[in-house]
């Protein structure tokens, strides 16, 4: 569908200027007017989403997924009626349709995290989790496999043999971090630059590179094609999306993985890290409806291992490519704009410029679950924002204590 497309483009704005003509003249399908909601959502039309999610309700008053979609659009206060209301749904769901539980479980779970009640949000989270489980069953084996494989890499003595640079291979800057650590920030920081396009979670290096497989050791030394080629067809595919020539930002999370592969293929790219505090990556990645590919996310300790994972992943690739990776932590960012956005716009090869520093007036659509909070200023009110949730926390301070991070 073209407007899945635009969205997926960034183009929100002209997805749902195609879509809502059709839906006011009952041209959608129920279907169809669910994602609707999705893209006012990502277009910052809260209201409107719920308002047609309502609509939709109307009809189906007892589906989870809208109930999800209309607590995914509003803040919670005491007395709400929707919360009777959805907790009937909750009590006639079971483990037996794990995907419609899990959706009104997120929903009530936001809910008692907005009221401040600690307990309930506990026994809603745990509710959510457990339905997930029973979907997405997570490998925490292949992770461990890829953090020995890159760490035990980046220890060796194995040289890089880096071919000379395609054309344009400064263009991309990748954002990297784990999830829910301040990379949509970051993009929407970077895509206010007037000579930088905000990309998102583009997957055009997966794409140009699959033939590398994982990306793991072997796979690397046993590619027998051109490094320089690879970096051409990423940026082509670059060109297709944003124009010739354009500077764009890749935040592509997976990418974590890939970085030995990105230096060959682009030996001038810049690639950002943002890290966060443990305990407030985990809490916020806890209260998240995350799909299959993030199917660590449903317990403290998969949460756990993928936080412990990344930043040692990440570690041992600034320790292997000092000058190419830039770090900064989403608690400095916050706390110190002024200060950490120009000393990462001078790592990119980019001029300071104070429109950087209102990241909620970029037009760019962020079509993750941060869509809310990178339309607010920067601010620290997310910084220790599980210190009023000691219940509901302590599983994943526990975790993260297990792995040898501080919570």
């Amino acid at each position: 569908m073209l407007a899945e497309t635009l969205t997926q483009a960034g183009r929100v704005d002209e997805a749902v200027a195609l879509l809502i003509p059709l839906a006011d003249r009952k041209r959608l399908s129920a279907d169809q007017c669910f994602k609707l909601t999705r893209m006012l959502m990502f277009a910052g039309r809260l209201d409107e989403a719920q308002a047609r999610a309502r609509e939709l309700l109307e009809i189906h008053r007892d589906s989870p997924t809208l109930w999800e979609r209309i607590a995914q659009t509003k803040r919670f206060t005491p007395g709400d009626p929707d919360l009777g209301e959805m907790q009937k749904v909750f009590d006639r769901s079971s483990l037996a349709r794990p995907a419609g539980r899990a959706a009104i479980a997120t929903a009530l779970a936001g809910a008692f995290v907005d009221l401040g009640d600690d307990e309930l949000a506990d026994r809603y989270l745990e509710a959510r989790a457990a339905a997930n489980r029973a979907r997405y069953p997570f490998n925490a084996r292949a992770l461990e496999e890829a953090v020995r494989d890159i760490v035990g890499w980046c220890e060796t003595d194995e040289v890089d043999h880096f071919a000379p640079a395609c054309d344009g291979s400064e263009r991309p800057i990748f954002i990297l971090g784990t999830a829910r650590s301040g990379t949509s920030l970051l993009d929407q920081i970077f895509s206010r630059h007037p000579e930088i396009t905000g990309g998102g979670e583009l997957r055009h290096f997966w794409l140009a590179a699959r033939e590398l497989g994982d990306c793991s050791t072997p796979q690397v030394r046993a590619f027998s094609g051109s490094w320089p080629e690879l970096g051409r067809r990423y940026l082509a595919l670059a060109d297709e999306r944003f124009g010739s020539g354009t500077r764009f930002t890749d935040k592509l999370l997976s990418n974590v993985y890939r970085i030995r592969a990105i230096r060959r293929a682009l030996p001038n790219a810049h690639i950002i890290y943002i890290s966060r505090r443990p305990l407030d990556v985990a809490w916020s990645c806890w209260r998240m409806q995350f799909d299959a590919e993030s199917a660590w996310s449903n317990s403290p300790e998969s949460i756990a291992l993928h936080i412990s994972s990344t930043r040692r992943i990440m570690a041992a690739w600034m320790r292997r490519y000092p000058d190419s990776i830039t770090e900064v932590s989403y608690e400095n960012l916050a706390r110190n704009p002024d200060q950490e956005i120009p000393r990462l716009l001078q790592a990119c090869g980019l001029s300071d410029d104070p429109a950087t520093r209102q990241p909620q007036f970029s037009r760019r659509a962020v079509i993750t679950m941060s869509y809310a909070q990178v339309r607010a200023p920067i601010h620290t009110g997310s910084i220790d924002s599980a210190a009023s949730f000691p219940v509901a926390t302590r599983k994943l301070r526990a975790a993260l204590e297990a792995v040898g991070l501080s919570s």
